[in-house]
């Protein structure tokens, strides 16, 4: 299976997952709810009031360090695979009809046009489904004109903005550098297959980010594996290995460096300062 099919997998299980959140409740409380009309916070069933905002503060923090704990050992794993940006974009990608330089000038109008209806059917989508998580289903309509324009402005990133958004702007592409060390997971181009690399460019093609994953590590990189896919179907013809794939910066797991330890301390003690004061 290649890993497109993969994300794919993993991007329908997301997005039917945020879909039924909105509608668990716990002890007749919804599982995760951020409810305007009622100005209150629920997690987990949970109702939190004011006097629950330093514990919260905590817990926000645990879960930063173990975020940065993740990337320090997985690098952009969470770009490639589970960013809602990453997401919608190809949710977009997949219901979208390929352009052919084959096709006529007609069939290329129609195939735009259906291409732009389907970016804004995929944009009022998470939208309404974000919405559910402010309000219960009924009050949807209430909202419809926050909807419309939150709709808009999705709508307008996919089209125009894209992969432009994680190459430029995006503040984790550029903290991530931060966060990575030496033996930090990544997409590259593999030390005892190197000579094996055909040149053929293909890894350079398909990656969204127009990135030469030959060239070595780049904030650009999302780890979506899309050079590694394409490798692997040319290597495959020639009855090889691919040349790219994902690997550790010293191709292997290294959970006790210093940087690592610190950070899961640091996660451990936030997050269990966190549930004793609730």
């Amino acid at each position: 299976m290649t890993y497109r099919a993969k994300r794919r997998i993993v991007r329908i299980s997301l997005f039917v997952l945020l879909f039924v959140i909105p509608f668990l409740k716990i002890n007749g409380n919804p599982v995760l709810r951020f409810d305007i009309k009622e100005m209150s916070i629920y997690v987990l069933g949970v109702s939190l009031t004011p006097s629950h905002i330093f514990p919260a503060v905590l817990i926000i923090f645990a879960c930063l360090f173990f975020f940065i704990f993740a990337t320090q050992l997985f690098g952009r794993l969470w770009c490639g695979w589970l960013c809602p940006q990453t997401n919608w974009l190809e949710m977009a990608s997949d219901i979208s009809f390929t352009i052919s330089k084959k096709d006529s000038k007609a069939v290329v109008k129609v195939k735009k046009g259906f291409n732009i209806f389907m970016k804004l059917v995929v944009s009022v989508l998470f939208t309404v489904v974000l919405a559910l998580y402010f309000v219960v289903p009924q009050d949807l309509i209430s909202i419809w004109h926050i909807i419309a324009i939150v709709a808009l402005i999705l709508f307008l990133e996919i089209t125009f903005v894209g992969r432009l958004f994680c190459k430029t702007v995006c503040p984790y592409s550029n903290f991530q550098s931060v966060m990575y060390d030496a033996d930090t997971m990544r997409v590259a181009l593999l030390p005892d297959r190197a000579d094996a690399c055909i040149n053929c460019k293909a890894c350079v093609r398909v990656c969204p980010t127009g990135l030469d994953i030959r060239e070595g590590l780049s904030n650009k990189c999302v780890l979506c594996a899309s050079c590694v896919d394409a490798c692997t179907e040319i290597m495959a013809k020639l009855g090889k290995k691919t040349c790219v794939d994902y690997m550790f910066g010293r191709q292997r797991l290294n959970l006790f460096t210093p940087n690592k330890i610190i950070t899961f301390i640091l996660a451990v003690l936030f997050l269990l300062a966190g549930l004793i004061s609730f």
